[in-house]
């Protein structure tokens, strides 16, 4: 097992912060996806416009997070990357990692643009509306919603791919890539 160690000869992990941004972006893009899959094929009423605002609150919300991460990532960089990773997988690893916090922020702009296209309001969480700056556009409405749809399942596709590597570094490459950034398990004392 090939593993990065601090000084103490623990193991490297990401910061608490940096984790529980992780995990609560993977909540929140998980439920965003299932709400998305059924959320068009709902009758037109009060539950699908709730629906919508809280697809769409929910967006504006990872897009917050994801803007937290990349400060905090900047304040505390992640731990490196084990040694014997070859170049080609450290390579894939930035480039994926960049392609995602890409996409965590330009899809809730796109999903906003949409709604302003469509001319319908955006409440966040029932608290306050954000102002539309434009009138409708049918056609932008219509190029967006395409945009948006590819947005969202290019993200689908780099979250399984990132999830897919974490298993091979945790599987096959035995190393603690995986490790570092699941949450801490301390054990109980006295047994």
């Amino acid at each position: 097992m090939t593993t990065t160690r601090d000084d103490s000869g623990a193991v490297r992990r990401y910061s608490r912060p940096a984790r529980l941004f992780h995990w609560l972006t993977v909540v929140m893009v998980v439920v965003l996806v299932i709400i998305s899959l059924f959320m068009e094929a709902l009758p037109l009423g009060p539950e699908k416009f709730l629906l919508y605002n809280f697809h769409k609150s929910l967006g504006l919300t990872v897009m917050v997070i994801a803007l937290l991460r990349l400060v905090w990532r900047r304040i505390t960089p992640p731990p490196p990357l084990p040694v014997a990773m070859k170049p080609w997988e450290r390579s894939c690893a930035r480039a994926s990692h960049a392609m995602m916090y890409i996409l965590l922020l330009v899809q809730p702009v796109v999903g906003v643009v949409h709604s302003w296209a469509t001319d319908y309001p955006i409440v966040v969480y029932g608290l306050f509306a954000i102002p539309n700056p434009m009138s409708a556009d049918a056609a932008l409405k219509e190029l967006l919603e395409e945009v948006h749809e590819i947005l969202g399942w290019g993200l689908v596709a780099l979250v399984a791919v990132h999830v897919a590597a974490a298993l091979k570094h945790h599987i096959i490459d035995r190393d603690d890539v995986l490790h570092r950034m699941l949450p801490s398990i301390k054990p109980r004392d006295g047994g």
